[in-house]
C-alpha cells in the first residue's frame, strides 16, 4: 500500500527543508532534492521506507555531497530498512515519477528568487514568467515536464 513521505530541498541549506505539498512536484535544474516515501506491507505492521537523492543536471560537486550526507542521515533517523537510491535528472525510474502522479516538472534554473521558508516549509510564489515545456508520456502514471 503506498502511504506519505515528503520532498525535501537540498544544497544551499545546511539542513533538508520540506518543501510546500504544492510545490513539490516542481524540480529545479540546478538543485538536489531528498524524496521520502513510506508505505506499509499489507502482512505487516512496520513501515518501509525509499529514499531518493534527484540530482538536477547544474548540481554542484557541493550540492550532491550535501544532499547525499543528509539523505544518509535521514535513513539513520529512521526504524526501517529504508532504500536509497540515488537519480539524475533525465533518468528517474517509473516508480519514482509516480509518486507525482503525472504531474512531475522540471524547470530550467533555481527557484523563483521569492522562493521562502514558511512555517518550516519552503514555498514559492508562482514564477511571473512564461515557460515552454516539453511534455514526455510514458503511460501507466510515469510523465514528466521539462523546461
Amino acid at each position: 500500500r503506498g502511504g506519505g513521505g515528503g520532498v525535501f530541498k537540498s544544497g544551499q541549506f545546511t539542513s533538508l527543508v520540506p518543501v510546500a505539498e504544492a510545490s513539490s512536484s516542481h524540480f529545479y535544474t540546478v538543485e538536489c532534492c531528498v524524496v521520502r516515501y513510506t508505505y506499509k506491507v499489507e502482512e505487516e505492521e512496520e513501515e518501509e521506507a525509499m529514499v531518493y537523492v534527484w540530482i538536477g543536471s547544474g548540481s554542484t560537486q557541493e550540492e550532491m555531497t550535501n544532499a547525499e550526507v543528509q539523505s544518509r542521515a535521514m535513513l539513520e533517523k529512521m526504524e526501517s530498512n529504508a532504500v536509497h537510491l540515488r537519480l539524475f535528472e533525465g533518468s528517474e525510474t517509473a516508480h519514482f515519477l509516480s509518486l507525482f502522479k503525472g504531474a512531475f516538472i522540471v524547470h530550467s534554473g533555481t527557484r523563483p528568487s521569492v522562493a521562502r521558508v514558511s512555517g518550516g516549509n519552503l514555498e514559492e510564489d508562482a514564477k511571473g514568467d512564461d515557460a515552454l515545456f516539453r511534455v514526455l508520456w510514458g503511460g501507466g502514471g510515469e510523465s514528466r515536464a521539462v523546461q
